[in-house]
């Protein structure tokens, strides 16, 4: 007796690429690849919370980019990555990862003690629990 077991499509998130910290009101500019790792083609589809969505039919080993740009708010940002991929009539959520951007707040040299650098903005960023 043989038992044939059907090859299947997977998704994991591959080359995660976001800023560490971005000052406010900037335009910030991420990626990340969808690759699917599994034995056989799939629908895929990469998104980055309500940001952007991208999808594609994927052979084994081929990748998925997915691009996206967000106006930076005033305050630290959590991004939810994910891969999902179309199996009988729903997605599924393969892998799933997050990204944070801190803020970065500018400070005004006079008010810190700065006197190298004058009439300029120095930005720096704020660690703050996960």
């Amino acid at each position: 007796m043989t038992i044939r077991v059907r090859a299947k499509a997977k998704g994991v998130i591959v080359d995660v690429d976001v800023p560490e910290a971005a000052p406010p009101r900037s335009e910030v500019k991420g990626s990340f690849k969808v690759k699917n790792v599994g034995g056989a083609d799939g629908r895929f589809r990469g998104s980055v919370d309500t940001i952007a969505s991208k999808e594609a039919v994927l052979k084994p080993g081929e990748t998925l980019a997915v691009e996206f740009t967000f106006k930076m708010p005033a305050r630290d940002v959590k991004l939810v990555l994910k891969a999902e991929r179309y199996e009988e009539g729903r997605w599924v959520v393969d892998d799933e990862k997050e990204a944070h951007i801190m803020i970065q707040v500018p400070i005004i040299p006079a008010l810190i003690g700065l006197t190298a650098v004058i009439g300029g903005v120095v930005y720096f960023t704020t660690k703050r629990g996960d």
